[in-house]
């Protein structure tokens, strides 16, 4: 499970379970929150900590965003999951505390840091920036020990009460008692508050609600409070007094109770337990197969999905409604100790990483099909794993290689533009590349054509041009020249860089080579052929550019790839933009936000609200009717949305020529059109606007644009019309007209048709328009 997925596991859990014994706990961290900036919830491994905090988050006012941490192990990881959880799109080459700053600086927020003892240092540099940096950002942490920072409160999280406060024979059960009850009663197995045998197994637990729940557990599979207590540590727990027992320590009872569900695993349970470990937020039943089985006999392939069951079923394994399974953190860990206990750790990241190496591979031969959606989306949900993969890689000098090849395939996937993720793949293949030193391997030459790719898309022209180089020389050296991904990069590099009509050349022979080298490389074809597409539209002439997307359109639609036939499709929209009709451009470009927005692609939205606002200029500028100053206004405020986008994804238009060109030259005409003062004041009301409202403003500007108005004032309507026009401008239905002006709901549409006809436009919006230019003074 992705680290989105789970967030979205543990807010089930928060509304699936009752939270028993925390009111006040609860009530103190709202009330400190209310007061305090930082505030660390601080306990023993067990005792529910991430349980109170989303409780506490689900509680807060504040804007939400909750990092999960157990799988992040390095400070950049660290800061790429706090990224991930603000909500926070990235697509620069800027390092990641500068991002964080930057879109945090201004925010009322909480972020919640879960599990944070691991990476104490790097978490307390962390929030020793954003606080500062931050002034409107509440953190609440979650650790195993405090964060030992100015300014923090640190409120414990002690286990449940499992004695009553005073000796009076009618006091209630204890919090660990209620917890036992709730917990044996969804089993199907209750039982007896007044059973001693149960009283004595609250008291044993240390009331650490993961222990309470694991008891509860073997209460439900069968084993009667007794035996439980003869089972654990051979019955030496007992004691022949009448008394109390005492509790013992939170780390003991933790680890004794883990050893003893441990011994009741069958052989094969235990091995798939510590197997099961090294995945990094969850896995899938075929994972597990793959990278949990062995040709020995320990585990045959056919046994995990019962091992795997009954994991389950005594809750070390959840099962989660999407098909894939993960362990609570104290249990992993239990888990990772014990296959570092058996010798097996390394082995079990090679089958690991080898496991994800091929499932990058093919999900790469994949993406141009019907599957590419599928396969992007199934990334992103393995996106720790395969983070833990490339991490295992850079650890050791003799698997860059492989780790080059993981991330550049991930890379010819596209999920790293389709979920913003350029600039942390960009970073994976730096330092993969400088952990494979020199070496001239195909690996290195292609992962070096993927980052220059990147770096391209980013406007880092600087170093797009440096490994252009770099490239040509080793292919030079290896294939005479003839690469296909050099031809692509050297053609991407003298469209962006330079709006060089030399580039659709380049692209066609990169297209031709990927073609030749099989079906392996239909995806890498078909993206040569897109961006050769968009080269013609932008830089060669109207035939070629014609033919170009029109094979591409009819390529992508063949090949059911969505995601690339909305790219085909904007590629279409530049040719009617640069050689047809401007108003037909605008058709394309809002049909393509709106397949893009339909599969929330983060990337390509950026540039169709880009294009609309170059298309509705250009219609503008072409529209001779009074309402070309509404129009250019509205494409002003698209274009004002745009650049807010760009600037805080990290998109630098300044480094792609063709398309800053047509940018400028978009305001140019917008400010020609309106004045500065009012092209400015427009712009900055776009640049207010959140992603979708400046979806719903271009995806609506045409409809109300288009129309050419005659040349008549407010004059020529009747009163009654003046008023229903300017009702109709207010957003009104029909009925709420008549119902306003006391007259029937068919005098009103008589009207409505006859002002429609006056003013020569044909819908509500734009006689909306209409209205918003004349001096009505009522």
């Amino acid at each position: 499970m992705s680290t989105i997925g789970k967030a979205r596991t543990l807010w089930r859990a928060a509304e699936l379970t009752s939270l028993v014994g925390r009111d006040t706990l609860l009530r103190d961290a709202e009330r400190l929150l209310c007061t305090t900036r930082l505030l660390t919830l601080v306990g023993p491994g067990g005792v529910g900590k991430t349980r109170l905090a989303i409780e506490v988050a689900r509680r807060s006012p504040h804007d939400l965003s909750v990092a999960y941490l157990a799988d992040v192990d390095t400070p950049v990881g660290l800061h790429r999951e706090v990224i991930r959880a603000a909500g926070i799109i990235d697509q620069s080459s800027k390092p990641t505390i500068d991002v964080l700053v930057e879109h945090l600086k201004d925010r009322r927020q909480l972020l919640v840091l879960d599990n944070c003892e691991h990476l104490w240092d790097d978490v307390g540099e962390l929030i020793d920036v954003l606080l500062p940096e931050a002034p409107g950002l509440h953190i609440l942490a979650t650790s195993r020990r405090s964060l030992d920072l100015v300014g923090e409160h640190v409120l414990r999280v002690e286990p449940l009460r499992v004695h009553a406060d005073g000796p009076e024979p009618g006091a209630g059960p204890t919090e660990a008692m209620i917890l036992l009850l709730d917990r044996t009663a969804a089993t199907g197995r209750p039982v007896d508050v007044g059973d001693p045998h149960v009283q004595q197994l609250v008291e044993w637990s240390g009331g650490l609600p993961l222990v309470l729940e694991l008891i509860a557990v073997r209460i439900g599979g069968g084993l009667a409070p007794s035996a439980i207590l003869d089972r654990l540590d051979g019955g030496r727990l007992l004691t022949a007094t009448a008394g109390p027992r005492l509790v013992q320590a939170h780390h003991h009872t933790l680890q004794h109770v883990l050893d003893w569900s441990y011994e009741l695993c069958s052989e094969g349970e235990q091995t798939l337990w510590a197997r099961v470990s090294v995945f990094a937020g969850g896995f899938t039943l075929n994972a597990a197969e793959e990278v949990c089985s062995d040709t020995d006999g320990a585990i045959a392939e056919s046994d995990v999905i019962n091992l795997l069951d009954g994991l389950v079923r005594q809750s070390l394994v959840v099962a989660n409604e999407d098909g894939r399974y993960q362990q609570l953190q104290p249990l992993r860990e239990y888990g990772r100790h014990k296959l570092d206990e058996h010798g097996e750790e390394w082995l079990a990241r090679e089958r690991h990483c080898a496991y994800f190496q091929r499932a990058a591979a093919e999900a790469a031969r994949q993406w141009y099909s019907g599957e590419e959606l599928t396969r992007m989306h199934e990334a992103a949900d393995e996106l720790p794993n395969l983070r833990a993969a490339l991490n295992h890689c850079v650890s050791a000098p003799e698997l860059a290689q492989t780790g080059l090849v993981i991330a550049t395939d991930l890379v010819r996937l596209r999920f790293c533009f389709f979920f913003s993720l350029m600039g942390e793949f960009g970073d994976w293949i730096e330092r993969l590349l400088w952990q494979a030193k020199g070496d001239a391997t195909p690996a290195r030459v292609n992962a070096m054509i993927m980052l220059g790719w990147i770096r391209l898309n980013q406007g880092d022209l600087g170093q797009a041009a440096e490994l252009l180089e770099a490239c040509r020389r080793l292919t030079m050296e290896a294939a005479n020249g003839e690469h296909p991904g050099m031809y692509f990069l050297n053609g991407a590099q003298n469209l962006l860089h330079d709006a060089s009509a030399d580039s659709v050349a380049l692209l066609g022979r990169s297209r031709e080579l990927f073609a030749a080298a099989g079906a392996e490389y239909v995806g890498d074809r078909a993206m040569a052929g897109l961006i050769q597409a968009v080269a013609a539209a932008l830089c060669g002439d109207e035939e070629s550019a014609s033919t170009l997307s029109r094979e591409m359109q009819i390529d992508t639609e063949a090949a059911g790839a969505v995601w690339t036939a909305s790219w085909a499709n904007w590629a279409t929209g530049l040719v009617e933009l640069r050689f047809g009709e401007p108003s037909a451009a605008t058709k394309r470009f809002q049909e393509t936000l709106t397949q893009q927005c339909t599969m929330d692609d983060e990337w390509g939205t950026i540039w169709s609200i880009e294009a609309i606002s170059w298309s509705l200029a250009a219609v503008a500028e072409a529209t001779a009717a009074p309402g070309s100053e509404g129009l250019a206004e509205w494409a002003a405020e698209i274009q004002g949305a745009a650049e807010r986008m760009q600037d805080t994804t990290g998109v630098n238009i300044a480094g792609l020529k063709p398309l800053r060109d047509l940018h400028d030259s978009a305001r140019d005409q917008l400010r020609a059109i309106l004045g500065e003062t009012r092209y400015d004041d427009a712009n900055r009301r776009g640049a207010t606007l959140a992603r979708p409202a400046a979806y719903a403003l271009a995806r609506r500007a045409q409809e109300a644009a288009v129309p050419h108005f005659r040349h008549i004032t407010v004059g020529a309507l009747t009163e009654r019309q003046q008023q229903i026009a300017e009702l109709v401008a207010a957003g009104m239905r029909n009925r709420e007209i008549a119902e306003k002006l006391f007259v029937s709901v068919r005098t009103v549409e008589h009207h409505l048709s006859d002002i429609l006809t006056k003013i020569g436009a044909t819908n509500r919006v734009q006689l909306a328009r209409w209205v918003a230019e004349q001096p009505f003074g009522h």
